[in-house]
């Protein structure tokens, strides 16, 4: 049997917490989007191994336009295997690959989290890896182009 180009060595849970104040008044059919942020930090010049950070942030933290906070972050640690020296191709299994194994384990861990108080537990969707990705480097992008106008007001 031959073995996958990515590995999944190990994950860490990097930071956790929830907040929920129960003298809120309850807010019927709270509809809150979460906001996703990763990170790739290659370990190596070669880039054959990685530290892939995925984040989830929902809610307010402040909890004055929510009822409930939850933030987290876990930390992958990936290698590849094989000779794949295309830089696309190693971006993508890092990028989307990685992110697509890590995923259920931050789904898992809001879950587990949210379930500890009163309230139902957390739920997060699947999600299309992929296309949650593009939208992320659309963010990315979008902020960059912000900051550079803002340091370069004249152009």
């Amino acid at each position: 049997m031959s073995q996958a180009a990515l590995q999944f060595k190990d994950y860490y849970v990097i930071e956790t917490q929830y907040k929920t104040d129960p003298f809120l008044p309850k807010i019927p059919d709270e509809k809150i989007v979460p906001s996703f942020s990763y990170d790739i930090s290659p370990c190596d010049e070669q880039s054959d191994s990685a530290y892939i950070e995925l984040g989830i942030e929902i809610g307010d933290s402040e909890l004055m336009h929510s009822s409930y906070y939850v933030y987290a972050r876990i930390l992958g640690y990936f290698s590849l295997t094989g000779d794949i020296s295309d830089p696309k191709e190693r971006d993508t299994y890092f990028r989307i690959n990685a992110v697509a194994i890590l995923y259920p384990y931050l789904r898992s861990l809001i879950s587990d989290l949210t379930s500890r108080g009163t309230e139902s537990p957390i739920i997060l969707p699947t999600m299309n890896i992929q296309k949650m990705m593009l939208e992320l480097e659309e963010e990315k992008q979008k902020k960059q182009k912000v900051e550079n106008s803002s340091k370069n007001p004249s152009e």
